[in-house]
This record gives structure tokens, sequence and C-alpha cells, in this order.
């Protein structure tokens, strides 16, 4: 392939992801996949499984491309664009058997923390997409972080943690992203959390979502205005 990044404007929604990847096989999603070192990673090492990374900058995005090109890698795509309205406009329901988040930015100050991702809808959003029994792992070095996840995959119940405490602090064979080789060789603890999803959301309020995640702008700026209607069939 020239590119493994797919032009998502160009498709048909919601995607057929066998059609994508040529195959049909078990799809894992990684979201912000910076420059692409543990997509490359998981992916060498489960060639029987498709991947699918959502990055928000485009830079980023270009960088892990080509480390999948020079590496060979075959069974990873790629999307750039906002994960909250593509995870939204793009995918089927129960199509993800695990959904990764390696180092999300906690967005720490008080002002910026509606900002953040794994919020009560958001993780609805995920329990949609992800098939029963699926998961969400997350890692983080920042503890505030850690218990905000912890306390908003319980409280919306459809998660269980995998963990007694809702995390720990070890986890081997977990594939180490830049982040994680940098914060480790500062001495810094890594707190790595797991959800298994335990109930599907029989009701998903798109309307409340996007209001919550400021979307509705970005569909219209956007020109992605066709597919509202879209995304109220249930």
């Amino acid at each position: 392939m020239n590119t493994f990044i797919i032009n998502w404007r160009g498709l048909s929604y919601p995607i057929d992801l066998a059609q994508l990847f040529g195959k049909d096989s078990e799809v894992e999603l990684e979201v912000g996949f910076g420059n692409g070192i543990f997509l490359l990673q998981i992916a060498k090492d489960n060639p029987d499984k498709n991947f699918i990374g959502i990055e928000l900058v485009n830079f980023f995005a270009r960088k892990a491309d080509k480390k999948l090109k020079n590496a060979g890698i075959q069974n990873v795509r790629l999307f750039v664009g906002d994960a909250k309205l593509l995870l939204l406009i793009l995918f089927k329901d129960k199509v993800f058997s695990h959904i990764y988040f390696n180092f999300p930015d906690p967005w720490f100050k008080k002002r910026h923390k509606k900002r953040r991702l794994l919020k009560l809808n958001f993780n609805r959003l995920l329990a949609k997409r992800l098939k029963d029994n699926g998961f969400v792992s997350i890692v983080t070095d920042h503890p505030e972080f850690r218990d905000f996840v912890i306390e908003s995959m319980i409280d919306s119940g459809i998660f269980m943690s995998e963990y007694p405490s809702g995390f720990t602090t070890e986890n081997p064979g977990h594939y180490p992203t830049k982040y994680e080789q940098k914060w480790r060789s500062q001495g810094k603890e890594i707190y790595y959390m797991k959800f298994r999803k335990i109930h599907h959301p029989l009701v998903f309020d798109v309307n409340g979502y996007l209001t919550e995640e400021n979307l509705w702008y970005v569909l219209y700026s956007k020109g992605l205005t066709d597919i509202v209607k879209n995304l109220f069939v249930e």
C-alpha cells in the first residue's frame, strides 16, 4: 500500500471493515496512536487480527504511516480526526474486540477537564462499538486521571474493572510506547487499567453526546450534515 491513512470522507458510513481490510478478522482499535509504536508492535505480533488507529494530529499520522510501511505491516488502517466524532459516525455497533488508550491527555487543569475523553457518554459510545465482553485498556502516569477514569468507567454501569483496585502497576507483555519508556526512565509509576464490557447500552442520546462534546459545530463546518439524520436512527 502507498499509505495506510484512509480518506474517511470518501467512504460510505458506517464502514465495512471486512471490505476495508480485504479480510474478515477480529478488529482492535487504538485511540491516539501518536507515532505508531504501539500499533506497529501489536499488529506485527498479531497478523491474524486487523487494527484501526485514530489520531487527531496529521503530522503524527504521517510518521506512523512511514513506520508501518518500513516494517512491512499490512493489517493496520489509520484515520486522522477527532475520535469523539469518528467513533460516532464511521463504525457499526459491536465491531471492536479491544480498544486501547495509551497516555491520553489528562487535561489536569480544572477549566480544561471538559475536554477529557472517557467521560460518561463517551464511555457509552465505546460500549456500543465494542463486542460483548470486549475490553477497554487505558495507560496513564497521572494518578488523578487514573482515579477519574476508574470512577467514570464503573459509574457508567456497563464496564467492570479486571483489577480489584481498578488498576495495576505491573503489566508484563504490554507494548511500551514512547511516553511509557520516557516516564519509566524518569522513575515515574505507570498505571494500567482494563475494563470489560458487561452490558450493551440499549439507548444512546446522540443529541446529548454531540452537545456535550461540542460536535454540532464540527458536523456543520466540515460539511457532514448529510450524516446527521442517520445518527438518530437506532
